[in-house]
């Protein structure tokens, strides 16, 4: 986020007075940030949720959450908490009743199970889904849904003048939005059948002799009843070689095919089974690894950050969800705070920053470490998986 400036004329909330409730500008509408938007409305606090793409947009991928799911259900409204399982590639499933809750590592080589780490509350989150879901429960009741098509170019944090004490967030149409408070949250046939049957439905991945990992993960089943329309997709990563690289367009099927020689079913049968003609497209860049050094500066707290924003993690130990979903309670409990007079803003976004910092600079480091073991299958054994599952590495207290 920038600090442009810009001449675009500003609409203020409330140009009288800051109101004793804050309002709440939230740049970004993945998880966190409609977990946000949905958090704040139970508490009867003003926000607006701008998001840069113009419309919904078509990419789709999923996400793991576990120890974050208690939290979630602070955010959003009971009637909507209740429809987590619709926002799961297969809405069946229930996996408490069918003691799914779990992660499966195998040997990628033979296909046995390594570890099956579980908690309470595992599932599998189809974002794609996940987001219309949410984005339509926030225009319920006549309130205001995702300003989509809304690119923010700059903050400005004014210490005179009519906006002082305030935040202002601009964007590239050359509006703004005035609020007490902004936060950045923007930062997956019969074989069908025979996979489904195979594969654990939250997170079924593989660690290999070859310094490899590979997951497969079922996307969506658009049809319960017609196994062709379900959709897998599969993730590999191996550590970086001297002057390789991928390009955007380059076709890599047959390179992923090249690298699964040696695994054991399941993966090697999928390799054997995606069709010619198959996009497998490169991470570019790599894996995306971020988590400040040192707090950013929240400007007397009338900016933050939170989920991949704050601190973003490789999905190797299935992390990121989670702690996106504790930002975005935490976040909602320290507006809480100030709504009902218990803390300054300032003291409140403190208090949430540090948290945010401290947790995320942590999980960063467990889930870069997991990635790396994923990568020495020697190291597997004593990696972070393995001696914590996937239950959260820092206390989270009774909050």
């Amino acid at each position: 986020m920038s600090t442009a400036t810009s001449s675009a004329t500003i609409t203020p909330i409330n140009s009288a007075s800051s109101p004793p409730t804050p309002k709440v500008i939230i740049i970004g509408a993945g998880l966190s940030g409609l977990a946000i938007a949905h958090g704040l409305r139970r508490h009867d606090i003003p926000f607006t949720i701008c998001e840069k793409e113009s419309t919904p947009r078509d990419r789709n991928w999923g996400v793991t959450i576990s120890w974050a799911v208690p939290f979630l259900a602070k955010c959003l409204p009971p009637e909507l908490f209740a429809r987590l399982q619709e926002c799961q590639p297969d809405i069946r499933l229930n996996n408490a009743a069918e003691g799914k809750e779990s992660l499966l590592i195998r040997d990628g080589a033979t296909g046995q199970p390594l570890i099956e780490p579980s908690f309470p509350g595992t599932r599998r989150l189809q974002i794609k889904r996940t987001r219309r879901i949410w984005g339509e429960a926030l225009l319920e009741h006549g309130g205001e849904g995702v300003r989509y098509g809304k690119v923010l170019v700059g903050i400005d944090t004014p210490d005179e003048g009519e906006y002082k004490g305030k935040v202002v967030g601009r964007f590239e149409d050359g509006s703004c939005e005035v609020g007490d408070v902004l936060i950045g949250t923007d930062g997956g046939s019969s074989f069908a059948l025979w996979l489904d049957e195979k594969i654990n439905p939250s997170v079924d991945v593989g660690c290999h002799p070859k310094k490899m990992y590979s997951g497969i993960l079922i996307l969506d089943k658009p049809d319960l009843e017609r196994p062709e329309t379900w959709v897998f997709y599969v993730l590999s990563t191996w550590p970086k070689e001297e002057g390789v690289t991928y390009g955007k367009d380059d076709d890599l099927l047959e390179e992923y095919r090249r690298r699964m020689d040696g695994w054991g079913d399941p993966y090697r049968k999928v390799a054997d089974w995606i069709p010619e003609g198959t996009k497998v497209r490169p991470i570019l860049g790599g894996l995306k690894v971020f988590a400040p050094k040192e707090r950013w500066n929240n400007r007397d707290g009338r900016v933050t950050i939170g989920g991949d924003a704050a601190h973003s993690m490789t999905f190797h130990r299935g992390q990121g969800g989670n702690n996106a979903l504790r930002d975005a309670e935490r976040f909602v409990g320290a507006m809480v705070e100030v709504k009902e007079g218990l803390r300054s803003l300032k003291d409140a976004v403190d208090a949430y920053d540090q948290d945010v910092f401290e947790r995320g600079l942590n999980e960063v480091d467990m889930s870069s470490k997991q990635t790396h073991a994923f990568h020495d299958y020697k190291a597997f054994l004593q990696s972070p998986l393995m001696k914590h599952g996937i239950k959260p590495t820092a206390n989270l207290g009774s909050s």
